[in-house]
């Protein structure tokens, strides 16, 4: 976990770490020069799996689980290219079907996944669409992005959404089927305290903590003038029928969360 955490600095991917494992180790050829390579493959709390692969002195690259299960015998990697004999993910949530499941579940979108194919990684914008198709020949392409960034988060396109963008899907025999969900944004959050009753005019700190495993409701602290002890929001979003909720931070702290705008 230690060593995994260094190369995910140092790839500047937005994981956070839940799990990993040795991946494998050996001396490679890099421009005629012997170099040794130490490998991990590791999980993140946003449903990614990831090999991580390091160069002695050159900087280190990395495969996403879903490109080292591509059937093609050079998979792509972030960066560099690793023969995908070598590189095979082995964690049980590292499945590409699990991993497509738990990301489509996080963002929506309700799906039995029947296949996956990769489309690639766009070198420009860091970003990897694999696409998931579903039972009931509806299909999906996921948006994963792969550089660190607040601004930045998985999302999901229907094929209909994901062919005005070039992307056609090859895995189910219509490119249309139901809209994808928006993904959540911040602005997304904010709208839903204001429907619920929150009163922030101006000045609203917000931060995204997570999401409930079972209830699945957006758990967030908020803070304003008007609120200006903070509390703690369990939103649910789209289709979920759990209820709306607010505690305040001391409340919070039994349910092991604690708040950061109040903290002294």
């Amino acid at each position: 976990m230690k060593a995994s955490s260094k190369l995910v600095d140092a790839l500047q991917l937005p994981c956070e770490l839940t799990d990993a494992i040795p991946a494998g180790d050996g001396t490679a050829h890099i421009n005629g020069n012997a170099i040794d390579i130490d490998s991990y493959e590791v999980a993140c709390s946003n449903g990614m799996g990831y090999i991580l692969i390091s160069q002695g002195q050159k900087q280190p690259t990395f495969m996403s689980c879903f490109a080292a299960a591509a059937p093609n015998d050079n998979a792509n990697a972030g960066s560099g290219r690793r023969k995908k004999k070598e590189l095979t993910c082995r964690l049980p949530v590292n499945d590409t079907n699990v991993m497509a499941t738990t990301m489509l579940t996080g963002l929506s979108a309700k799906c039995t996944v029947g296949g996956i194919s990769t489309f690639g990684v766009n070198a420009t914008n860091h970003t990897e669409y694999v696409e998931v198709a579903c039972t009931g020949n509806i299909g999906y392409v996921l948006v994963i992005p792969q550089k660190a960034d607040a601004t930045t988060q998985i999302a999901v396109m229907s094929c209909q959404d994901a062919a005005r963008h070039s992307l056609r899907c090859q895995l189910t025999s219509s490119n249309s089927g139901p809209a994808a969900p928006a993904p959540v944004t911040m602005q997304t959050l904010y709208d839903a305290l204001k429907q619920n009753g929150v009163s922030c005019k101006s000045q609203l700190q917000l931060r995204m903590i997570g999401r409930e495993a079972a209830k699945r409701r957006y758990v967030v602290e908020a803070r304003c003038p008007e609120q200006p002890s903070g509390m703690i929001a369990y939103i649910p979003l789209e289709d979920n029928t759990n209820k709306y909720e607010t505690i305040d931070c001391n409340e919070a702290l039994k349910r092991q969360i604690t708040c950061q705008f109040t903290a002294k």
